[in-house]
């Protein structure tokens, strides 16, 4: 349970009873600071529990058997806390042991060496520096604790909002095909019967429906993106080209494509959304071609930590102000008329290429053809 402010905020003394405790308190006391007096190692490791600004120990009152329980007792503390400790020396002929004593406490890591004979101005200055650096520990601490619980909050919110899409997406399609079916039977029945203008309406509502289905499938697949776990495997880039490839022969062919690469590597990655990268950046080259048959090149090149891919086209290209917004949820350059599709390809291979700690860009002018780059994590 978290402590009162005041509570965090004591200095808890560790000195032999008597005089240097009763001092030491005293003249913290009369600046202002509330001072608790512990006789062992082991009492102020029992306070430490309940919160503390800072500590004053005595040489005095540590053996090597004292300092290792305080390391201990200070292993235990939270990643944020760093506890200011201020070691009194005792001055002169104990000083040897004052250093020795301070090497040994070394894993601390917040530890200040005072000398005595020591001014009581000097020791209060000290003790105030540490406690507005422990105020400052405990902001930290209460913006982590905040941060912790937004994101918990953030995670929850997003995984309810994927359920909600997936389940919503994949409940529709069945209304959906209901009603493509139902408006086709009703044109074979009344095959010969119906006006142009009523056949058109009609082909209307089936296209209008058949969108709606492949707009659903889209955002299923983009909503799997978000749930598929992105631990990799080595992922042969050639193999993935192939499958890739081979799924859109029926496109490649009717269009006359030819599509080329270099050699692909290995990578670490999942392999079935190496492969919705790259049939998606394919089918945008066969979609978007000019008045030439496409031709699609891929090649991968290493830099540093990273392979850097590139799918080059020779199509219809875009205009490089437009390069960041077709990337977006339902960004179209074209009317559907013009190019079929939903806008959601190349946001889900923004958010595959970005989930494996990667980057998606284009480089494109109009009449120019573009080129697809993306990179993914060298192994």
């Amino acid at each position: 349970m978290r402590a009162s402010g005041e509570q965090e905020l004591r200095v808890l003394v560790l000195a032999p009873g008597g005089r240097d405790a009763r001092v030491i308190c005293e003249v913290l006391q009369r600046a202002g600071m509330r001072a608790e007096y512990c006789a062992t190692v082991e009492d102020l490791g029992q306070e430490l529990q309940a919160g503390a600004g800072a500590s004053v120990v005595t040489t005095e009152a540590l053996s090597v058997a004292g300092i290792h329980s305080l390391e201990q007792i200070v292993d235990l503390q939270p990643a944020w806390s760093a506890l200011p400790f201020l070691l009194l020396t005792g001055g002169g002929a104990s000083t040897q042991q004052s250093l020795h004593q301070f090497a040994l406490l070394a894993r601390l890591r917040n530890l200040t060496l005072l000398e005595r004979p020591l001014r009581k101005v000097t020791l209060v200055s000290a003790v105030q520096a540490a406690l507005r650096l422990r105020r400052r520990q405990y902001e930290i601490r209460d913006y982590l604790t905040e941060r912790q619980h937004r994101e918990v909050q953030l995670h929850q919110a997003n995984e309810d909002l994927r359920q909600f899409a997936y389940v919503t997406s994949h409940d529709l399609q069945e209304p959906l095909r209901a009603v493509t079916t139902y408006v086709e039977l009703l044109a074979q029945r009344l095959h010969g019967q119906l006006t142009a203008e009523t056949q058109a309406f009609m082909g209307y509502a089936v296209e209008g429906a058949q969108r709606m289905r492949a707009l659903i499938v889209d955002l299923l697949a983009y909503s799997r993106v978000e749930r598929q776990d992105v631990e990799g495997t080595a992922t042969d880039g050639e193999a993935v080209l192939e499958q890739a490839v081979r799924d859109l022969r029926l496109t490649i062919a009717e269009s006359g494509a030819v599509v080329t690469h270099d050699p692909l590597p290995t990578v670490v990655t999942v392999p079935g959304q190496l492969k919705q990268v790259l049939e998606n950046l394919l089918s945008n080259a066969l979609k978007f071609r000019g008045p030439a048959p496409p031709r699609v090149h891929l090649s991968a090149q290493r830099q540093r930590t990273e392979w850097v891919f590139s799918v080059r086209d020779n199509g219809i290209g875009l205009d490089p102000q437009y390069a960041h917004r077709i990337f977006q949820m339902f960004q179209r350059l074209h009317t559907r008329r013009e190019y079929p599709g939903t806008g959601i390809g190349l946001a889900i291979c923004k958010r595959i290429v970005e989930r494996h700690g990667g980057r998606i860009w284009v480089e494109s002018a109009p009449g120019q053809g573009a080129t697809f780059y993306f990179t993914l994590p060298a192994g």
